[in-house]
């Protein structure tokens, strides 16, 4: 796991795991939460490896089956923890972790943190240990780990981990778009100024396990020269996880629009029931757009040298 500090993406709780830590250079690096290394540059595996190879034979005197879910707007992790030999640390605490691959370097960037204490000590002793934390709308879900660890204060050793990924199975979630263009007045599918055209426009669910219901949303844009028929949509009935509906959306693109890309809004709303017979709401805008330009079908050819600049050649010296 990696905390970044100073910077753009700081990691939760920073402050508190340095000065816990005493760092003062990075990289700053704790195996087991014991064994430090300090520094980098060069080949630092076979530092790393030997640290690691300290403890691969510890028997942890702790079991964790470790979940996490989606409720709502929250990421709900619950850990059942057994003791399986008697714990001899104290001040122990039970530290929940979300991680999140940001890019190759930091693949592992903490971005949620939360902490309680840990009373279990006797050889049969369990407990079921929860953290919920709410979901950043900037997250990408399928890239979360969650982590639960439990640490003694006193030592800083931590006596066991657990890791898993996000589960998708209560997770609602719609995805809109255009999806081509089916008709237009030259009826080559290349939106110029001055057509009609009917645009494809599609609402998918891609929920694992949850249907949509009561679905409507609003199309709009900015643009004053272009004029939507079918602003308003509604979903005749539920859509089924892993499905879709589509509809044809006429619009009128005056002779003054510009040349480039046209953005467009929708906005949705819909209603759920989740896994666990909950019940939700999702509203969200998504950006579309549309190209307009003056090409044809077919039309530009691009080859080498080409220099005609409209649909309309003329042979000037006649030679075909």
């Amino acid at each position: 796991m990696i905390w970044q500090g100073n910077g753009e993406y700081e990691s939760p709780s920073y402050n508190m795991r340095a000065s816990q830590y005493g760092v003062s250079g990075i990289p700053h690096v704790e195996f087991g939460g014991t064994l430090t290394s300090i520094g980098g540059g060069g080949n630092m595996y076979p530092t790393y490896l030997g640290k690691y190879n300290q403890l691969i034979n510890y028997d942890s005197p702790l079991d964790i089956d470790l979940s996490t879910t989606i409720i709502g707007g929250n990421l709900v992790t619950q850990a059942d923890i057994t003791v399986t030999g008697n714990v001899t640390t104290v001040d122990n605490k039970v530290l929940f972790i979300i991680i999140r691959y940001q890019d190759d370097d930091y693949f592992a960037s903490v971005v949620s943190y939360d902490d309680m204490s840990f009373n279990l000590y006797n050889t049969g002793d369990t407990g079921q240990f929860e953290n919920s934390v709410s979901i950043d709308p900037n997250w990408e879900i399928e890239t979360l780990q969650s982590v639960a660890l439990v640490q003694s204060w006193n030592t800083d050793q931590i006596l066991q981990g657990s890791m898993m990924g996000v589960s998708l199975d209560n997770m609602f979630s719609l995805n809109c778009g255009f999806d081509g263009v089916v008709a237009d007045t030259d009826e080559d599918g290349v939106v110029n100024p001055g057509e009609s055209i009917t645009v494809l426009l599609s609402i998918n669910n891609e929920s694992l396990l949850i249907e949509a219901d009561n679905v409507v949303g609003t199309l709009t844009t900015d643009n004053p020269f272009v004029t939507i028929y079918q602003e308003n949509i509604e979903v005749d009935g539920s859509i089924n996880n892993q499905d879709g509906v589509y509809f044809e959306i006429d619009m009128d693109f005056d002779m003054e629009v510009s040349l480039g890309i046209v953005p467009f809004t929708f906005s949705v709303s819909a209603e759920y029931v989740d896994i666990y017979g909950n019940p939700g709401e999702f509203s969200r805008d998504y950006e579309l757009s549309l190209d307009v330009s003056l090409f044809q079908k077919n039309w530009p050819v691009l080859t080498i040298n080409q220099i005609e600049s409209s649909p309309a050649v003329l042979d000037i010296d006649g030679d075909g």
